[in-house]
């Protein structure tokens, strides 16, 4: 039983954040705590449909005190009985950056209701506006951001096991919206700072188990109508004058107009699936620990269409544009597996229209996708990685090229770049481990080995010409001085380029190209390829032998 007005505080020290992206935008790296309120809100926006289960209203947020604190809040609170339900009030979570950045998150809830539905359920009332702010960042001139996390029409029904519970929930809207930034002791305008992210007629279910090792395990699925996002912000204009000049500066001065920068869009038909483990104990404030403990988060999204517009101003004019898309897909995961990222967007479409140039640039493309996968946990034998890129069927507006090919000389085929390489990778340490790292370079040591490689997919095809290749290579670590430091390969790698004549041809004919510089070029390429099966095709196979010798064709070149 918990008595009433007793006051309960759990604390676990946060994760540590990667460094990655932090000097995209200097506004948005402002915010170190970013992802956290995005997490928070998504945990906080879990609502419901009836199940029937048996779980008390105390045993409810007890598993949701449990799942914050392991999240990495410091959480406070006063907790009452009335009847069979539960009353949280002054709730406070409170989380420290561990990093260089800085900074300590708070989210306030005046209350949490945890009402007895009768059934063996548990309905969850939560705040309609929750903030939250982050303040004492290490930033020279953000001194505090505050978020505002909001909902309309949620509804929160537990069902379930004390050790087992599943979270159902609907809600008519969600957001989360930037609510002030101050800098330099002021609050910054909204036409400065502004950032609202929001998803609309949503459902989804969290699921909060109790694993054996006395973790968590948690699945999330939300599905929403769409998720609308809109984003404006500005780099204060410096009062700095031109160097030598006594005159105050003016808006014409480069140095005192301001950067600005907005964005809006949207995506349909969005559904979100996430599962996670949280370790019980150990690794409290450092990735490497949590991953050695078997901390492991996915992250998948889905959407059916979206579209982004955006404009930029700066000293030199303003530019803007639109991009749109078919439907495309977003995946994370990160794990004692590895880290994976793959993102991907058909059917899509650009206009961008830049200051400088006389008409808008459009393009589209039929497929976008990124993937990664890279092994974090050290390991005896080797892992598997693999890199890709891909922009496929890209195709610019007839406007485009009647100023570039008028004639229309060049084929106007939709263009390709691809590039897929898989291999495998020994590391030596935990790839969070930053002091093992810095241990080991310090000793000239690398924190792994690259054992092979293989060109999977090479593929570059525009105007008429295209260059393929594929290849293979091993590495000897216990050979650096045959290439210079690095470790010794040996395999081969064959490429093909056809319509590289012809395409050259054309460029001379429109005098794109001089006649000095295509014979140089065909020159190169008679020295490093051969003719091959079809018309106008060379191929060249780049060899490397385990002495050490390259060769081309057979040909000895180093």
């Amino acid at each position: 039983m918990t008595a009433a007005g007793a006051r309960t505080t759990l604390r676990r020290t946060a994760p540590s954040a990667p460094k990655t992206f932090r000097k995209d935008l200097s506004m948005i790296r402002s915010f170190p705590h970013a992802g956290r309120i995005a997490g928070l809100a998504l945990a906080c926006l879990t609502a419901p449909q009836a199940v029937f289960a048996d779980v008390a209203p105390g045993e409810v947020w007890s598993m949701f005190r449990d799942y914050l604190v392991r999240s990495g809040y410091e959480v406070t609170a006063e907790e009452a009985e009335t009847g069979g339900d539960l009353r949280v009030s002054y709730v406070t979570l409170r989380m420290e950056a561990p990093d260089e950045t800085g900074g300590v998150l708070v989210v306030t809830m005046d209350e949490i209701l945890f009402e007895d539905a009768g059934d063996g359920t548990v309905s969850v009332v939560l705040p309609g506006s929750i903030p939250a702010e982050i303040s004492g960042m290490e930033d020279d001139d953000v001194e505090a951001v505050r978020f505002e996390i909001m909902q309309t029409a949620l509804d929160i029904a537990v069902s379930g096991t004390p050790d087992d519970m599943v979270w159902d929930y609907t809600a008519d809207a969600a957001s989360v919206r930037l609510a002030e930034l101050v800098r330099d002791g002021a609050p910054v305008s909204r036409e400065d700072a502004a950032a609202t992210v929001a998803l609309e007629e949503m459902s989804g279910r969290t699921s909060i188990a109790t694993a054996g090792d006395g973790g968590q395990e948690i699945a999330q699925t939300v599905e929403a109508a769409r998720i609308t996002y809109d984003l404006a912000f500005a780099e204060p204009a410096t009062e700095d004058d031109a160097e030598g000049a006594d005159a105050p500066a003016t808006e014409d001065d480069e140095d005192t107009v301001p950067d600005r920068f907005a964005l809006s869009g949207r995506a349909q038909d969005v559904r979100i699936t996430a599962d996670s483990a949280l370790p019980e104990e150990g690794g409290a404030d450092e990735m490497a620990a949590l991953l050695d403990d078997g901390f492991r988060v996915g992250f998948d999204m889905t959407y059916s269409d979206g579209e982004t517009e955006f404009t930029g101003q700066d000293a030199s004019g303003t530019s803007s544009g639109r991009t749109a898309s078919n439907g495309g897909s977003l995946s994370l995961s990160l794990g004692e597996d590895g880290l994976s990222y793959d993102v991907r967007a058909e059917g899509m479409a650009y206009a961008i229209t830049m200051g400088d140039l006389p008409i808008p640039f459009t393009a589209e493309a039929e497929e976008m996708r990124t993937t990664l996968q890279v092994p974090v946990m050290p390991s005896d034998a080797p892992q598997d990685f693999s890199l890709a890129l891909a922009l496929r069927g890209v195709t610019a507006s007839e406007m485009l090229w009647s100023m570039i090919d008028p004639d229309e000389a060049l084929p106007r085929d939709p263009a390709t770049v691809a590039l897929e390489l898989t291999g495998t990778a020994t590391p030596g340490v935990n790839m969070f481990d930053t002091e093992a790292i810095e241990a080991m370079q310090a000793e000239g040591r690398a924190p792994g080995t690259l054992d092979t490689l293989e060109i999977a997919e090479l593929q570059v095809s525009a105007a008429g010409a295209e260059l393929t290749g594929e290849g293979s290579f091993t590495f000897d670590e216990d050979d650096l001085e045959t290439f210079d430091g690095m470790p010794a390969p040996e395999g081969s790698a064959t490429l093909t380029l056809s319509g590289a004549t012809a395409l050259l041809d054309t460029l001379v004919s429109m005098g794109i190209v001089g006649q000095d510089e295509a014979m140089g070029a065909r020159m190169m390429l008679s020295m490093f390829a051969v003719p091959g099966d079809g018309e106008d095709t060379l191929t060249t196979t780049i060899e490397v032998t385990e002495e050490g010798h390259v060769r081309a064709n057979g040909q000895r070149i180093r």
